[in-house]
């Protein structure tokens, strides 16, 4: 997917309505993105393979300190170096880099409660796995829809500068949703895995 998203960038920006201003940046922030994808996903594996672990505080420390990381490398590059829109996507994928590799580490780890293992091909056990992930996978389906729309209709009647504000409301959003989740997870996890005892009299 991400070598078609890359051959297939420019038809892409424009089915998604990326105008002649937009146009330049637009690439210069996908292209990046779109080449280290598969590393990106990594990342955003592990963080729900850390859940499953048992380990929810390990996800969201790595998360908090790849989002510190992103924000210096994006002052760094965009505004001490002057690389544009493009030193803004490298600072996220190096960001997302050194969280996936963490994450490698850790899952590489034998004494971990979930480690790398032979891979075995089990087509039950995807079917399974896809079918308990289509709730979350039609949340995320739409978000995207949502995120698209509004794009569009922001750049109809504010143009570009009011695609910009929008923006950073909705990084703003993800950034308070994080926090939410990852409070979330950790709790659940206590839960389960610290159940509360009987007081033995």
């Amino acid at each position: 997917m991400a070598a078609m998203g890359f051959f297939f960038l420019d038809p892409i920006l424009s089915l998604l309505g990326a105008t002649d201003l937009l146009w330049e940046d637009c690439r210069a922030y996908l292209e990046p993105m779109i080449i280290f994808a598969p590393i990106i996903v990594v990342k955003f594996v592990f963080d729900s393979f850390f859940v499953t672990a048992g380990r929810p505080e390990l996800g969201f420390y790595l998360s908090i300190a790849s989002g510190i990381m992103n924000v210096v490398l994006d002052y760094v590059l965009l505004d001490y170096y002057s690389f544009g829109v493009g030193g803004v996507a490298y600072a996220t994928v190096a960001a997302y880099s050194c969280s996936a590799v963490a994450g490698l580490i850790y899952f590489l780890n034998k004494r971990s409660i979930l480690s790398f293992s032979r891979f075995s091909f089990e087509p039950r056990t995807i079917l399974q796995a896809m079918s308990n992930g289509s709730a979350q996978m039609v949340n995320q389906l739409s978000v995207g829809v949502t995120t698209f729309l509004f794009n569009i209709l922001t750049l109809r009647y504010a143009g570009e500068d009011g695609v910009a504000a929008i923006t950073i409301i909705f990084y703003a959003e993800m950034l308070l949703t994080a926090v939410y989740e990852s409070a979330a997870f950790s709790a659940g996890s206590t839960c389960i895995t610290s159940p509360t005892r009987p007081k033995s009299h």
